[in-house]
């Protein structure tokens, strides 16, 4: 985006800042900081320094790459939609206890935390087009919206006193209901507009006291095929909150040329799209990935998807998944894999091995690529080393045998 360098000057600065850093460290410390709170073996002061620590490496990054603003609001304990119930006194009537603290996100998120009640977590969904996922906010039509939760504004205060020019962060109300779900029959989430909507103008308020110039108000639904009355919704949203510090309204994960009838009525001060959704190069290589499922059931949607290389989960199932082949001529590249990630057992290079001989002879040995199952998150580096220098070695062999093969 650009803004006016000052109110007497026609010239234009360009600006620069990025719509949010990771928030679990380098080292991945906010994850092991919780993990020993959930555990008993630190206090919620120690978790708060970690996360305080954190926030102030990421803010040093953001200022020596150069960047106008640092992003304030990205941070999270769980995830940043359970952070906007949390923000917007949106909590499930079952952990309701008093005023809501950090303990109480951790009970929506997990069915329990250190202190409070064990109650039933709330559902959780994948965010959009990645495999990371939220905290599905919960809606009924009694439902009101205080803010509450005062994260956000003491992280502000906190970056500007460490003497940061700032930019907040902020999920859009349109997104946040559209990202919910009903706990009632008959009941439309999108009636609770008009009450979110003052909510965001008190949110507004507190920022513009602060002295915030700029907010990014994230609205990633933007980028679907929503239904009318959603997509018209968006209209009387930013007619509302229009008025307080300037909104750079922010969309990302797909193309929005389809909205752009709506967009350009919308009352914001910028706008950022993700370019980078406009479409692949033809010469683009495009891999997707299939969690466990019932492969065989969708394969020939599957098939039919713009994929040039698919990856599924087949280790535990020791390749049954691909009998689907026998019947169906599969397109396109097939990544079977071959290291169950969600066991700390490491295969070995004749497990893996015999597990591509034996997809070998459904899928043609030029189609097939050698992977993990999925991502290698939930492992440790030692495990990780350990199973994929199995996998390499595995695959030097396989290529040497079918390469002797093919040349016989």
């Amino acid at each position: 985006m650009t803004i006016a360098s000052n109110e007497t000057t026609t010239a234009a600065k360009t600006v620069t800042h990025i719509l949010g850093y990771p928030r679990v460290g380098s080292q991945r410390e906010l994850k092991f900081a919780q993990e020993r709170y959930w555990r008993g073996e630190s206090d919620q002061a120690q978790l708060k320094q970690v996360g305080k620590d954190l926030r102030h490496r990421h803010w040093n990054d953001q200022i020596k790459a150069g960047l106008d603003y640092v992003a304030v609001g990205d941070f999270a304990w769980y995830d940043h939609v359970l952070g906007t119930s949390m923000l917007l006194g949106h909590i499930p009537t079952r952990h309701q206890q008093g005023f809501p603290d950090l303990d109480t996100l951790f009970s929506v998120a997990r069915g329990k935390a250190p202190t409070g009640c064990t109650c039933a977590a709330a559902d959780m969904t994948k965010w959009f087009n990645t495999n990371y996922h939220y905290i599905v906010p919960e809606f009924t039509a009694e439902d009101s919206f205080n803010v509450s939760w005062q994260q956000l504004f003491e992280e502000v205060a906190e970056a500007k006193k460490a003497g940061h020019n700032v930019k907040p962060v902020l999920l859009g109300p349109v997104s946040y209901l559209w990202l919910g779900k009903e706990k009632q029959q008959g009941f439309d989430r999108l009636t609770l507009l008009p009450r979110l909507l003052t909510a965001y103008q008190q949110i507004l308020t507190k920022l513009a006291a602060l002295g915030v110039e700029w907010v990014q108000i994230d609205e990633p639904a933007l980028a679907l095929e929503l239904p009318r009355e959603w997509a018209a919704s968006f209209k009387l949203a930013y007619q509302v909150l229009h008025g307080g510090p300037k909104i750079l309204l922010t969309t990302y994960f797909d193309d929005i040329s389809h909205q752009l009838a709506i967009i350009s009525q919308l009352s914001v001060d910028g706008l950022h799209i993700d370019l980078s959704a406009a479409g692949a190069a033809p010469q683009t290589q495009i891999h997707t990935h299939m969690c466990y499922s019932e492969f065989n059931q969708i394969i020939a949607s599957v098939a039919a998807l713009d994929a040039d290389v698919i990856t599924i989960e087949t280790s535990r199932s020791d390749m049954d998944l691909l009998k689907a082949f026998e019947a169906f001529a599969y397109p396109n590249e097939i990544g079977p894999g071959v290291y169950d990630i969600h066991s700390p057992n490491i295969p070995d290079v004749d497990t893996i091995t015999a597990l591509i001989d034996k997809a070998a002879t459904l899928i043609p040995i030029e189609r097939l690529w050698i992977n993990p199952d999925c991502g290698l998150k939930t492992r440790n580096w030692t495990e990780t080393e350990a199973a994929l220098t199995n996998m390499a070695t595995a695959a030097h062999i396989l290529r040497e045998k079918y390469h002797k093969v093919s040349a016989a």
